[in-house]
């Protein structure tokens, strides 16, 4: 037996008969075609595969192995334990389109300091860490984040605000990633528990991010997030 494994900054999914790679180290999504992505899917359910039952007759699917392994998405060694640990994800049930701003009105001064916080650290993340170590970092932050404050306000209310507060900052259309890490950071300061997730469709090829809130959509509306196929959740 020959076992190769992800490398653990990849992720994987299958996603319309593809299997598609997020490499989280650089950045960049990578699929293989449909008549490779069945013989290979085990990369895509158990992140390993057995080589060796390819060694003959196979010259196809050696050559994307070894193409594989020379980008450093399959290595020989089961890969280290990494914070950056897959989280279930719970379907969504309702979003929080009737979270709108309405008109003017006072915000909490809290919500300011809060998202100011929040958008330092995304801009921090985003710029110096790179998507890796974000990722690394949020995932170890997790428990200490959102197990020591009661929530005060309401999820609504506390979206509210991030919506009318980054007005005067950024436009959310723009800015996916980094809108969804000032969420992951503002929505801890509540106690809130976000989860970030990565997904993904192929035919035509399309990537998305979003935060979700247990079975609740923050960021997007129903049905903008059902065709794309879930690669990571942070």
């Amino acid at each position: 037996m020959t076992a190769y494994y992800l490398a653990e900054h990849i992720h994987s999914c299958l996603a319309n008969g593809h299997i598609v790679f997020l490499d989280l180290k650089k950045d960049r999504y990578s699929a293989l075609p449909p008549e490779l992505s069945t013989s290979l899917s085990l990369l895509a359910t158990q992140k390993t595969i057995d080589t060796q039952q390819f060694e003959q007759n196979h010259p196809d699917i050696q050559s994307a192995i070894a193409n594989l392994k020379a980008r450093g998405i399959l290595q020989p060694i089961v890969p280290k334990p990494t914070c950056a640990r897959p989280r279930s994800i719970t379907k969504p049930r309702r979003d929080l389109s009737e979270a709108n701003i309405e008109g003017h009105r006072s915000i909490p001064f809290i919500h300011i300091v809060n998202f100011i916080y929040a958008y330092g650290r995304a801009v921090f993340g985003i710029k110096i860490l790179g998507i890796e170590r974000l990722v690394r970092s949020l995932s170890r932050h997790r428990h200490s984040s959102t197990t020591t404050k009661k929530q005060r306000y309401t999820l609504e209310e506390v979206v509210d605000a991030l919506r009318l507060i980054r007005i005067f900052f950024y436009k959310e259309i723009d800015h996916c990633y980094f809108d969804c890490v000032v969420h992951m950071y503002f929505l801890r300061r509540y106690g809130y528990d976000p989860v970030w997730i990565f997904g993904v469709r192929m035919e035509p090829f399309r990537a998305h991010s979003w935060i979700q809130v247990g079975d609740v959509l923050v960021t997007n509306y129903l049905g903008e997030t059902g065709m794309l196929r879930p690669i990571l959740a942070v």
